[in-house]
C-alpha cells in the first residue's frame, strides 16, 4: 500500500474564499504533487489537518482529490484552522467552534471514501490507521523553559490566533488532555497514527529556528510515551509549515505541509507499507 501524506492545505488562501473548488482548479494546484518525478498517486491519501476555513470548500476539495487521482481512501484529521469562525460563520455556528466541527464532521462521513479519524480506527486491507485531531499542551514551554501554566495560558491568549477565532473552547490545555486520552485508547491497534501536532516536545525534532521560542508550547505535545506503548509504525502530523521526519521510539514521524502560498511541499511524501 502506497500512503501518500500531506498537511495544512488552508485551501481558502489557494482559491476563492468559501466558495467549493472546482476539479480543474484542483487538478492545476495539486496533480504536480501528487505525480512528481513522474509518478502515480498512491492508493491512500493522508491530510493531517488545516484542511482550510469553511467546510464546503474544504469537503468539496477531498472528494475533488479522491475523484482526480483514484485514491482507494482519503483519511484525515482536523486541524486547530479547521475550529476558526470567521466573518458570518460566527452567526451562523451560534458562536460556538464545536458545532461547526460537528457538522463538518457530518459531512465527511456522508462523503465515499473519506473518514475523517475521530479517535477511531479504520482498517483497510490489513493495514489500521487511528488518530484524532491531537492538541498542543504547552508543555514544551514548561519543560525548557520553566514556564508556569499560566503564562503559557496568557502567552497564548496574547500570541495565537486560536484565541481569537476558536470560540466555545474553555480551557484548550483540558481539551489537549482530553485529545491525548483518545490517542492512547487506540495507540495499541494502530499501524499508521494521524494527528495535527507534532507528538514530541524534543528540542531535537523541533526546527532550528523554532527551537528557542516559546510560541513552540503550541506546536508540540508530549505523546512520545505514546509512542514508546504503541503498536504505531508511522506517525503522521501537521501544523508546523515545515517538512519533517525524524524517529522516536521505533516509529517514524513525517510531516508534509502545503502550507500557505509560497512555503511548504512541493509533491506528496510517500510511505509504502
Amino acid at each position: 500500500m502506497k500512503i501518500d501524506i500531506l498537511s495544512d492545505l488552508h485551501i481558502d488562501f489557494w482559491f476563492s474564499p468559501s466558495r467549493p473548488p472546482k476539479m480543474d482548479e484542483t487538478e492545476r494546484l495539486f496533480l504536480p504533487l501528487a505525480t512528481r518525478d513522474g509518478g502515480d498517486p498512491g492508493d491512500i491519501l493522508v491530510v493531517a489537518g488545516d484542511l482550510g476555513h469553511y467546510n464546503k470548500q474544504s469537503v468539496q476539495l477531498l472528494e475533488n482529490l479522491r475523484k482526480l487521482f483514484g485514491y482507494r481512501a482519503i483519511l484525515c484529521v482536523l486541524g486547530n484552522h479547521d475550529y476558526y469562525l470567521l466573518g458570518q460563520d460566527r452567526t451562523i455556528y451560534q458562536n460556538d467552534s464545536f458545532t461547526r466541527v460537528a457538522e463538518m464532521r457530518r459531512l465527511l462521513g456522508e462523503m465515499e471514501d473519506i473518514h475523517c479519524l475521530d479517535g477511531n480506527v479504520v482498517e483497510i486491507d490489513g493495514v489500521k490507521f487511528g488518530g484524532c485531531d491531537g492538541w498542543y499542551d504547552g508543555e514544551y514551554a514548561m519543560r525548557h523553559f520553566g514556564m508556569e501554566r499560566s503564562r503559557v495560558l496568557g502567552l497564548w491568549k496574547h500570541s495565537m490566533n486560536d484565541a481569537r477565532y476558536i470560540h466555545g473552547m474553555d480551557d484548550w490545555m483540558e481539551f489537549a488532555e482530553a485529545q491525548k486520552e483518545r490517542i492512547e485508547k487506540i495507540a495499541g491497534e494502530v499501524d499508521v497514527m494521524v494527528t495535527h501536532v507534532n507528538p514530541s516536545i524534543d528540542r531535537s525534532v523541533v526546527p532550528k529556528r523554532w527551537r528557542d521560542d516559546e510560541i513552540t508550547a503550541f506546536f508540540t505535545f508530549d505523546g512520545e510515551g505514546i509512542m514508546e506503548r504503541g503498536s504505531m509504525r508511522y506517525w503522521i502530523f501537521g501544523h508546523t509549515h515545515d517538512v519533517m521526519a525524524y524517529e522516536k521510539h521505533g516509529v517514524k514521524c513525517l510531516c508534509n505541509p502545503l502550507g500557505y502560498p509560497g512555503e511548504g511541499a512541493t509533491g506528496v511524501m510517500r510511505v509504502v507499507i
